[in-house]
């Protein structure tokens, strides 16, 4: 069952509220969840909506991870209360908090691909090092990793804070952290979702 309630902004707190505890646990409680709601939209982000993210340390240095979704509400099939969808979210690893940074890596979804583009709504790229593709072999050429929409499927926020724990060595801000990234999961197949997995 997704999120509802009888008022966009009901819809959008719980979404927040949710999300607030598990970022507290898994990455600490000074970094703060944004919500700027605007009628049926909302944006939320991690640290100020002005900040392109916030700035973690890990056993590989520090780098800025940035949290965005971009939420709206449309009305139930009984028209009496409202539905939180998905409208877009990028969660990204950047070198540093320059607002025209590209990002390491970064795993995005978009509910509507742009006009005239045919990649997958799900996907994950790989940005450019001093201003250079990332490249692999392939065949008897290059792939540029920048260029590669790498279909995904739908990325949860737990599996990203989760690879920020376990593969990039940031330090979880609780000894329960995993305990509460697997309710949060399960939370959300059983309650905030018609997904199942």
């Amino acid at each position: 069952m997704p999120i509802t309630g009888r008022k966009p902004g009901e819809c959008f707190k719980t979404f927040r509220d949710h999300l607030g505890p598990v970022l507290a646990a898994t990455l600490g409680s000074q970094h703060q969840v944004f919500c700027r709601n605007d009628g049926n939209r909302s944006s939320l982000s991690l640290g100020p909506p002005s900040a392109i993210g916030v700035r973690l340390t890990s056993s590989r240095g520090s780098f800025i991870f940035s949290l965005r979704q971009n939420l709206e509400v449309i009305r139930t099939e009984d028209g009496k209360r409202w539905q939180l969808k998905t409208r877009e979210y990028r969660y990204a690893i950047y070198d540093s908090d320059d607002v025209l940074a590209e990002a390491r890596m970064r795993w995005d979804y978009v509910s509507q691909v742009p006009a005239g583009k045919r990649w997958c709504k799900h996907h994950f790229q790989i940005g450019r090092i001093a201003g250079k593709a990332v490249s692999a072999p392939f065949n008897d050429g290059e792939l540029d990793l920048n260029r590669l929409h790498t279909p995904t499927g739908f990325v949860l926020i737990e599996y990203v804070l989760r690879f920020l724990l376990t593969d990039l060595g940031v330090s979880p801000a609780s000894p329960s952290w995993e305990s509460v990234l697997d309710s949060s999961v399960e939370k959300f197949f059983k309650q905030f979702s018609g997904r199942t997995s």
